[in-house]
């Protein structure tokens, strides 16, 4: 053939290496004449040349050729290796084609052994894999045999993601902030914590994913796809059980954090898609590297385009930030004195009230810890065990119990929790009587809130009546809603 040769005439060879390169030889001349014909004709006559563009240029002259070769090649090995859960990493065997005799060689003649039990977790396929041509050789000529790749864990989801070192119970006071986290998780919404240094925000932050629902199959297949495209899936393999945790430094470029590069890969956005994406010291950040994150935060999902080629990333994850209140840190201190300047602290709160805090559903004010709830400064350590609050394990019951509502009201719509309803979804789900109507709109006029403030309020407002047990909003809901704006 012109293109390629069959797998039967290789193995006639006495030299089958030899043959195997020949036949690579041909496949890239005939390649690179019908991408020459495809490159003066059809990609000039072609309205959108992004059809024709990269790899689609490859896999058109692939395709030319096979259509205008003529016979019939009775077997193809196509091996295919992306890193990815649903590239069919092994062997596939495919028949003649006589209709059009097509074949794509789709990216390299390469198998990883660390990437097969990724691609175990997927059911409904046998996943066979060789790391040289010769034990494909022999494996199709039933001289050796491979055994399929299982998954390399078998731990059921809930037991691993349940399996924490932190604990909410080691956290000393802040029992408005612990009470502020659990709503936020029960509702899948943002937040931003702004306190003192050594108040405990990044504490309470990484604690975060204790209280999450376990991750289901579907969701665990999906962040470890992410995870295996960006080449950080971990040495164990597998799906991953739990949710994930990304805490990237504020020094962090907006290709970093977003997504992107010559290369595109996932940005720590979409690597914390289904957990918690910690932004500490939110006010250090580059200012475009936040302004980035205003579309992958409303819409969960990040478009990136290269070369006329687009490529989308998904970016569900829950948002959780923390910042000073001013430079120095102890705007709010009543026993330390702040030393911004004015302008410097126009400057602070400019940088924090900008359009993507605007985003962010919850604002939280985090106080220094008082000295009675410290246990080694009191000796009545019952006092402190009542300051330590509820432990995750219970915070997660609570939570779990108001997901499984949300997923009940929700089941058969394009909402998956409350965080996620839009203006309409609000308007079905979110409905007040007179008294928290009024309660809302006073709060608007008074504090000068913005429209898309109100709309969080609502949405905050229906996760504190289902953590509550409440079919409707009550005027108590919406009134501790409003301390969290």
């Amino acid at each position: 053939n012109f293109t390629t040769i069959s797998y039967r005439e290789i193995m006639k060879e006495s030299k089958f290496f030899h043959s195997f390169f020949i036949s690579v030889q041909r496949t890239v001349l005939g390649t690179a004449f019908t991408t020459l014909v495809l490159v003066l004709f059809a990609y000039p006559l072609s309205k959108t040349r992004r059809e024709f563009s990269g790899v689609n240029v490859f896999k058109w002259s692939a395709i030319f050729c096979m259509v205008f070769n003529g016979g019939t090649v009775p077997w193809y090995i196509t091996m295919v290796n992306y890193g990815m859960i649903d590239s069919m990493i092994g062997l596939i065997l495919c028949g003649g084609l006589p209709v059009f005799n097509l074949i794509l060689i789709i990216n390299f003649f390469r198998l990883l052994p660390d990437s097969l039990e990724e691609a175990a977790v997927v059911d409904g396929i046998e996943v066979i894999g060789a790391t040289t041509l010769r034990q494909v050789v022999g494996y199709l000529n039933g001289e050796a045999e491979i055994a399929p790749a299982v998954p390399a864990d078998d731990e059921p989801f809930d037991a691993a993601a349940t399996h924490y070192a932190e604990d909410f119970a080691d956290v000393r006071g802040q029992m408005h902030v612990k009470r502020a986290l659990e709503i936020a998780a029960a509702g899948g919404h943002n937040v931003i914590m702004v306190g003192a240094p050594g108040s405990g925000k990044t504490m309470l932050a990484r604690r975060l994913p204790t209280i999450l629902p376990p991750l289901s199959p579907g969701e665990a297949l999906e962040t470890t796809k992410i995870h295996s495209v960006a080449g950080k899936a971990g040495a164990a393999g597998g799906l991953m059980a739990r949710r994930p945790y990304r805490a990237p430094h504020h020094t962090i470029s907006q290709v970093a954090l977003i997504g992107g590069g010559q290369s595109p890969r996932p940005g720590e956005v979409s690597l914390a898609h289904n957990g918690v994406l910690f932004l500490d010291e939110l006010g250090e950040f580059d200012s475009k590297a936040i302004d980035a994150m205003r579309q992958p935060v409303e819409e969960g999902f990040v478009r990136i385009n290269r070369n006329m080629e687009e490529m989308i990333f998904p970016s569900k994850t829950m948002i959780v930030a923390a910042a000073n209140p001013c430079k120095c840190g102890y705007l709010w201190d009543d026993k330390r004195v702040c030393t911004c300047s004015r302008r410097q602290l126009e400057a602070h709160r400019r940088r924090l009230a900008g359009p993507f805090s605007d985003r962010i559903d919850m604002h939280i004010k985090v106080m220094p810890i008082q000295r009675d709830s410290i246990g080694f400064m009191n000796e009545d350590m019952a006092s402190v065990q009542e300051q330590t609050g509820t432990s995750s394990e219970e915070m997660r019951r609570q939570v779990m119990a108001a997901r499984a509502v949300q997923e009940q009201r929700y089941a058969g719509t394009a909402y998956s929790w409350n965080g996620s309803l839009d203006e309409k979804g609000i308007e079905i789900y979110c409905k007040m009587n007179e008294d928290c109507r009024k309660l809302l709109g006073d709060a608007y006029e008074r504090y000068g809130l913005s429209m898309r403030a109100c709309m969080k309020l609502f949405k905050i407002s229906r996760t504190i009546a289902d953590l509550a047990g409440e079919e409707k909003i009550r005027s108590e809901h919406v009134a501790e809603a409003l301390v969290y704006r």
